[in-house]
């Protein structure tokens, strides 16, 4: 699919027409905090697309740790009934290492006995990822998880002036529809390849000990 080029007005653009039918979450700087954390986008000013990492993923908006299960109604035949709550979510400026982890996720989670509330809460889904540099604690080039090609909507590399925007899915292309891009240039092609050289140079040589694709079967009991 053609790679488009997206301003950093454009991005706050598409920030703000995600807004009108969706919770859009992500990455924002902590006050008072050489710190980021994901939370839920008041003003799209607010968004950091310039961050090594966040205190927490952003697996706590698609996993949430207090959720409702179920109803119930005492009496002399208590009745229980299952409850799935899900609304639309864009989870904005996630990185390729969580996006890696949410598949992982899917895996685990949608394995003999899906989750229902897991299910319905990645229906209703949009991810739009963005590059990063990694500092001297990171190692997902030895996880496998520095680049990623699957599981995002909108994937977003930075050039100068923008970004480079590789789509990922109808919705990705329908997201982007709605504000202005144009076609990338070859020399801006070749920054965005740039940009990705530089980052697995930065990564860290680290030895894992296991077959990392492997590690969500571990959750499912497929692998001991």
């Amino acid at each position: 699919m053609e790679l488009r080029v997206i301003t950093s007005e454009g991005v706050r653009a598409l920030a703000v027409s995600l807004m009108k039918e969706a919770n859009v979450v992500a990455p924002q700087r902590r006050e008072g905090r050489d710190q980021w954390s994901f939370a839920k986008v008041k003003d799209p000013a607010d968004i950091c697309l310039e961050y090594t990492s966040t205190v927490l993923p952003p697996k706590k908006f698609a996993f949430p740790t207090e959720e409702r299960l179920l109803r119930y109604k005492m009496g002399e035949e208590p009745k229980v009934e299952p409850t799935i709550e899900s609304e639309p979510l864009v989870l904005f400026g996630v990185h390729p290492c969580d996006i890696y982890a949410l598949n992982c996720l899917d895996v685990t989670m949608t394995d003999e006995h899906a989750d229902p509330n897991w299910v319905a809460r990645r229906q209703q889904m949009r991810i739009i990822g963005v590059d990063c540099l990694p500092d001297e604690y990171c190692f997902c080039a030895a996880m496998g998880t520095a680049t990623v090609d699957e599981g995002y909507d909108l994937f977003l590399t930075p050039i100068e002036g923008g970004y480079v925007v590789k789509v990922g899915s109808q919705a990705g292309e329908e997201m982007l529809a709605a504000v202005s891009t144009r076609p990338a240039t070859a020399d801006e092609v070749k920054q965005a390849e740039e940009y990705l050289s530089k980052q697995l140079a930065m990564q860290q040589d680290r030895k894992i000990a296991c077959e990392v694709t492997a590690l969500p079967l571990h959750l499912t009991g497929v692998v001991d």
